[in-house]
This record gives structure tokens, sequence and C-alpha cells, in this order.
């Protein structure tokens, strides 16, 4: 069992500040901090330059590029002994249950006190998972069992839900992922069915909702699938 000074640490968070504060921070408290990254990105590609990899990584959920839900599904994939949880402002249900689906350790609150982020990061190296206020040890039993599900979409909904987001028109969405609109139409519609929602502002809420940054990048990467598809013949002129 290692102390605090050689847990090995790396975060990852959009704001600077944020993220050259956590880390004097958790260099005060004895810890060592040997990554810092502004998004699921160049996390990826610190980690993959190392040496050594971390004990615990630390995440937010929203980052430009490649967000949290994103970034946590790909850590998950590459190093799976590597224990990761978010430190975020987002509290919803359905944003808690998403990460921890992919794989978090644990969710807290940015709130938290220094002493709760260290037992945090001390409790998952050892532990391998941290109990807090928004994630009893019954929710992650539940988690764990795959008790608790959430819809789930395709590579190709999720493209078509972030521009959907957008002040785009179904021809302008077709057009942008280079399918026809009533492909494009055809996703849409069954998101509606899958979500329970019927009309695209009830998209966005969903989006907020469940971690998904409508205005991240749209070649991200999700259970390790570029959402990418090969262009089809265009049925009518497009200058995009």
């Amino acid at each position: 069992m290692k102390d605090r000074q050689n847990i090995a640490i790396a975060i990852a968070n959009s704001e600077q500040l944020v993220l050259d504060s956590m880390a004097m921070l958790l260099v005060n408290e004895g810890f060592d901090v040997i990554a810092k990254a502004q998004n699921g990105e160049e996390l990826i590609s610190l980690l993959e330059s190392l040496d050594n990899l971390p004990d615990v990584c630390i995440i937010d959920v929203f980052m430009p590029g490649l967000g949290g839900l994103e970034t946590m599904e790909e850590l998950y994939k590459r190093w799976p002994q590597m224990r990761v949880f978010v430190l975020s402002s987002w509290e919803s249900a359905q944003i808690v249950t998403r990460m921890l689906i992919a794989g978090a350790c644990a969710y807290l609150k940015k709130n938290i006190s220094c002493q709760k982020l260290s037992e945090a990061i001390i409790a998952v190296h050892n532990n391998g998972v941290y109990f807090s206020e928004l994630v009893s040890s019954q929710y992650w039993g539940a988690i764990q069992k795959k008790q608790i599900k959430l819809p789930n979409l395709t590579a190709a909904e999720m493209r078509v839900l972030k521009y959907c987001c957008m002040d785009l028109t179904y021809e302008e969405i077709a057009c942008k992922l280079h399918i026809t609109v009533a492909s494009t139409k055809g996703h849409r519609d069954s998101m509606f069915k899958k979500l329970g929602i019927h009309n695209r502002v009830g998209l966005f809420r969903f989006a907020i909702e469940n971690g998904i940054d409508p205005f991240g990048d749209l070649l991200g990467n999700r259970n390790g699938e570029l959402f990418y598809q090969k262009p089809l013949k265009q049925t009518y002129p497009c200058s995009a």
C-alpha cells in the first residue's frame, strides 16, 4: 500500500486556473502530480508518453474536444487497470450514472474540501472505489450488477444528436454528415422513440443532462469508435 507521496496523479480539466490550482493543492498535500491536461486528447497523449502510468486520474465532465464521457471510455479501454474518478460541478443523476457505467471509480463535486479530495484519492487508489454523497454503496452495487441502464444511442445517432443541438436545418445536418435527409430524420425519429422525446429542445436537454457536450468535437471517440461515416453520394446541391 502506497503512502500519499508515492501516489502518482494525472489531472484533466479545461480551465487552466482550476488545473494549476488543483495540481498545486495536491502537491502541497504530498501527492505526485505527473500529468496535467486540458482535454481528453491531451491527457491520453501525455499518458502514452510516460514511462509509468499514474495511479489515479482525475477528470472533469465537460472539456473541449474529447469530453469527460468519451475520455473515461477511452481510458478504460486502453488502461483498464488505471483508476479514474470524476471531479465536476455537474451533479445530475444521468451524468453520474453514465460516468460510473463507463468505468469511473468515484464521482465528486468540485466544492469538496481538500481533505475530502485527499481521502477520495487514497480510497480510490487503495480500494478501487470511493463513496460520496452522490454515489452510495447501494447505488455503486446496482451499477456493477448492471441493474441500472440508460438509453443506448448508436454512433450515427450521436452524431445527429450533436448537430440537432445546433441551429441547423435537417438539410444542413444531412449535408454536414454526408447522408440523406431521410437518414437524418430516421436517426432523429429513432432517438425520439428511445428517449421518449418529441422535439429538438428535448434532445438538447438530454444531451446536457447526460454529459454529452453538444458543442464539443464531433469526431470525438465514444465506445472506442470514431463518429465517422463514409460519405454517401449527395442527393442535392451542397456547398458546405
